[in-house]
């Protein structure tokens, strides 16, 4: 049986920004990840490309530069993810402990992606 993320596509290696609405760095990734202060949202990758984050009494729009790999991950969840907002960063769970994590921006921050080789 295959993995449940192997439905996923692979992030665009072309894009070299890891700012808000691009690649998540490894140092981004793990200190969001120890940061309590998330909350639980409904996520919905809208028809404009935008993705909206529900949850009780509140509503924000983000903006992701693939939307394609963003949206896949959630159809896999129904859109449950958990925002962390300190950090720009939504967690998509894709297993037991694990999660896809993308980094979001405002949309009036959205900026075309760099590209050429990113560095490993």
């Amino acid at each position: 049986m295959a993995h449940p993320s192997h439905d996923i596509p692979a992030a665009d290696d072309r894009c070299t920004r890891y700012g808000p609405g691009h690649q998540v760095h490894f140092v981004h990734a793990r200190r969001s990840g120890e940061d309590d202060d998330s909350v639980d949202v409904l996520a919905v990758v809208q028809s404009d490309g935008l993705i909206r984050l529900e949850w009780p009494d509140e509503v924000v729009v983000r903006w992701h530069h693939d939307t394609r790999r963003l949206a896949a991950a959630l159809r896999r969840t129904g859109g449950f993810a958990r925002w962390r907002p300190r950090w720009h960063a939504l967690a998509v769970p894709s297993g037991p402990g694990r999660s896809h994590l993308f980094n979001l921006a405002d949309p009036a921050d959205a900026a075309a992606c760099g590209v050429g080789s990113v560095a490993r």
